[in-house]
């Protein structure tokens, strides 16, 4: 929860700044999706990828 809450966080602080100053920072948003990919993928692989059960 933390993760996902720091994402949103930074997300936001650059919405603001690109309002503000009219301007997206390309780099900045490329390692946000990034980020945000790579949160998505390890709550996928923890909690929706179904394991193997040991038999």
């Amino acid at each position: 929860m933390r993760e996902l809450s720091a994402i949103g966080n930074r997300i936001n602080q650059f919405a603001a700044k690109a309002n503000a100053l009219n301007f997206v920072e390309t780099p900045m948003l490329y390692d946000e999706a990034k980020q945000w990919r790579d949160f998505c993928l390890d709550v996928g692989k923890c909690y929706l990828v179904p394991r193997k059960m040991s038999g």
